[in-house]
């Protein structure tokens, strides 16, 4: 048998327990209480407290206690709503509905992070904007035969939405995830607060210079309760209109802005942003920069509509990123590398190149499903290849700068390393499936 975790969840309001006010916290448009709920109409004292569990559209509260419940109530709950009468949400608070419930699976806007408080497992969902966020312990559950389990292991939490007779969603905070279980489960709650508010418009995220019949991109925070409308003097909006991104244009140069609008049932909120439209935005790229292991190169992205990029590597391999502003590289053996790249826009051109000796040991990509063993390493007069029925062509011994010190045919079992200076070296083998590179130490 499947076994779920429930926990209720209310929205903010004013509620006293304690002697501690509960003003709750908003995240992504929705305000927050930052404690479970206990007895009814009651706060427990810390986040962390797990609080009582509660049988959907009920208000009789249950201990949060490992073991069977003798007088749980087997009966289904009626009703397609959570009644006021029985809903255990301290004065001004509520259980949020499944779309609220939703607003914190919300990546885009909410981050979510598997963490303790004060000893206490749990999940902490963070406004990546406002950076308020919530805890949810993992309280566990009471199944529909009153059989309490996962006691501070994971967390189920109830919201008010339907879903038939004997059914209702929930939210998994372990998961996260929302699903749907039985009404006669026993999960926690975490309020919401009453009342309507006011959408707030967050900064207009895309770019300010621009060039002429180039498709821009611009957005918002997405919101799943309110309503965009976006508008501009003289662009042209080709698509997104009534969402949080749109796609626009300008056909003529000057200066422009863009507008949206957001909206829901309680009030409208707007923000703008200044455009410069150019007939053609020369490029101001920066030079290339890399990873601290040269397998990753990148110029700053440029602002306006993407132009072309060429990049190209001597002696190396890009993985991906061709004609983008990042790419990978795979370097194959070592010693002197470059990697360029040319940037073209209709009105300019940027060049630019870099040169390196590549040395990073971590980073040797070898032949696939092969394995050549070499041994003893660190050794002191000969190194033993096992080619495992591979066929090796030739053998180069190279130094930390890549420079070759030996190169011989292979037709042997073993190599003489005497002569060699005590240090780390790359044994570079040709064969058959490929180049591989093995790294050893001369003693």
């Amino acid at each position: 048998m499947r076994i779920v975790i429930v926990i209720t969840i209310c929205l903010a309001g004013n509620a006293t327990i304690f002697a501690q006010e509960e003003v709750g916290v908003e995240i992504n448009g929705v305000i927050w209480a930052t404690r479970n709920v206990n007895t009814p109409n009651t706060f427990v004292n810390k986040p962390a407290d797990f609080g009582m569990f509660y049988q959907w559209n009920r208000k009789k509260a249950w201990a949060t206690t490992i073991g069977w419940i003798p007088d749980w109530d087997t009966t289904m709950p009626g009703s397609f709503v959570w009644e006021q009468a029985n809903d255990p949400s301290p004065e001004g608070w509520r259980i949020p509905t499944i779309e609220e419930i939703r607003t914190l699976l919300d990546t885009e806007n909410v981050s979510e992070e598997w963490t303790n408080e004060s000893g206490i497992k749990g999940n902490k969902f963070t406004d990546k904007i406002t950076q308020n966020s919530i805890f949810l312990p993992d309280a566990g559950f009471i199944n529909a035969e009153g059989i309490a389990y996962y006691i501070g292991t994971q967390g189920y939490y109830w919201s008010s939405s339907y879903v038939d007779s004997n059914r209702a969603y929930y939210f998994y905070s372990s998961g996260p995830a929302t699903n749907v279980n039985s009404r006669l489960w026993g999960y926690s709650i975490r309020c919401v607060k009453n009342g309507c508010f006011k959408p707030k418009a967050s900064s207009i995220v895309g770019e300010s210079n621009v060039s002429i019949n180039n498709n821009i991109v611009y957005k918002v925070n997405s919101v799943m309760s309110n309503t965009y409308t976006w508008k501009s003097n003289r662009g042209i909006i080709s698509s997104g209109q009534g969402t949080n991104s749109i796609v626009i244009s300008w056909d003529e140069v000057g200066l422009d802005s863009v507008k949206v609008f957001l909206e829901n049932d309680c009030g409208v909120d707007s923000i703008a942003y200044n455009v410069n439209i150019q007939e053609c935005v020369p490029l101001n790229m920066s030079k290339i920069q890399s990873s601290n292991s040269y397998t990753e190169f990148y110029v700053d992205k440029y602002e306006g509509q993407d132009p072309t990029y060429l990049w190209s590597v001597d002696k190396g391999t890009i993985l991906s990123g061709q004609n983008t502003n990042h790419i990978k590289v795979n370097w194959p053996e070592y010693g002197n590398a470059e990697v360029s790249v040319r940037i073209t826009n209709d009105c300019s051109v940027f060049e630019d190149n870099i040169q390196f000796i590549y040395t990073h040991l971590d980073n040797v990509i070898e032949a696939e499903n092969v394995e050549v063993k070499i041994y003893p390493n660190p050794a002191k007069d000969k190194l033993i290849i096992d080619t495992n029925e591979l066929t090796i062509k030739k053998l180069e011994i190279l130094n930390l700068l890549g420079k070759k010190i030996n190169s011989q045919w292979f037709n042997d079992k073993s190599i003489n390393v005497l002569a060699l200076p005590q240090g780390l070296y790359f044994l570079k083998l040709e064969t058959d499936k490929g180049i591989i590179t093995k790294k050893f130490v001369k003693e």
